[in-house]
């Protein structure tokens, strides 16, 4: 009893240093500390059995080189490119290392600014007539000079050049664009994630390849409603699966626009591998799916 709650002290103590001072902490340290605070139990590297310890596993040891460029939201085009072809990916107006550079005049009604080196530092613009150009420019200027890597520790990020890039907006008739991540665990894909109403009320549905819905949720609530497959099912699977053939894990997000997929970007780390799954023997089940590199020689 005693013990415990001193390891939650340290724990605790270490998650409260200030951010700027955090990258003195070791991978580890810092991991297993977050990992206590957000599940309340003691992470497992040595033997990693569930989904999420597997993540923190990737973490701290996969330094696949291509992960670092598949995880740059400009550099990826390249692979992308290589791999399935110029067609599905988004129109880019341009790219930029200083927001300073950007041209708003110039940019269309409506558009996307992204930043290439961290995960949801994203800023959609439907009507550029109200677009808060001040207010966007310091967010920007925030997100190039951050390391997203020191946030979560995920590798993939700590060497990603620091840009700006600006794409079409995308909407389906009825002003939404569900979002289709698909798990795809050591090169296959298992499930899909459907993301609605992300900037509302935001909740997922999960369903396998087959879309056979499964019951589960992951951060967010369950989208209780049946939701049609898109149109381009089948290239978006046949997509997936030649994008993560490289890796031992990675969620591979696209659109389905006017019936065709368009590619959003590639996630190594899903939730930072913290991700709350309900019921909670879910992270166990995609854990299984998971092989890691001495559970593949073995």
């Amino acid at each position: 009893m005693v013990i415990s709650a001193l390891k939650n002290l340290t724990h605790l103590a270490i998650l409260c240093i200030p951010k700027r001072l955090q990258f003195l902490v070791s991978d580890e340290t810092f991991l297993r500390s977050r990992f206590r605070y957000k599940s309340g139990r003691e992470m497992n590297l040595q033997n990693p059995k569930t989904f999420n310890e597997k993540i923190q596993w990737i973490k701290l040891h996969d330094r696949n080189s291509l992960m670092t460029q598949c995880a740059d939201k400009y550099a990826v085009r390249e692979v992308i490119e290589k791999k399935v072809g110029t067609h599905i990916l988004n129109e880019l107006y341009g790219v930029f290392e200083d927001p300073n550079e950007i041209d708003f005049d110039s940019l269309p009604e409506s558009f996307v600014l992204k930043a290439t080196s961290g995960s949801g530092w994203n800023m959609i613009v439907k009507d550029k007539s109200g677009f808060d150009r001040e207010k966007a420019m310091k967010e920007m200027k925030k997100w190039i000079s951050t390391n997203y890597y020191v946030k979560r520790r995920e590798w993939a990020y700590k060497n990603i050049l620091p840009r700006i890039i600006c794409e079409k907006y995308m909407e389906d008739k009825d002003g939404s664009l569900p979002d289709y991540k698909f798990f795809c665990f050591n090169g296959v894909p298992r499930f899909i994630q459907v993301d609605l109403d992300r900037y509302t009320e935001h909740k997922r549905a999960f369903y396998d390849t087959k879309w056979q819905r499964v019951d589960f949720s992951l951060q967010y609530p369950i989208y209780e409603r049946e939701i049609e497959p898109p149109n381009s099912l089948g290239g978006m699977l046949e997509i997936a699966s030649k994008l993560s053939s490289e890796f031992l894990f990675v969620r591979v997000d696209m659109y389905d626009f006017n019936g065709k997929p368009i590619f959003g970007e590639l996630s190594f780390y899903p939730e930072a591998g913290f991700g709350k799954f309900s019921p909670d023997c879910w992270d166990a089940k995609f854990g299984t799916f998971l092989k890691l590199p001495f559970e593949l020689s073995a």
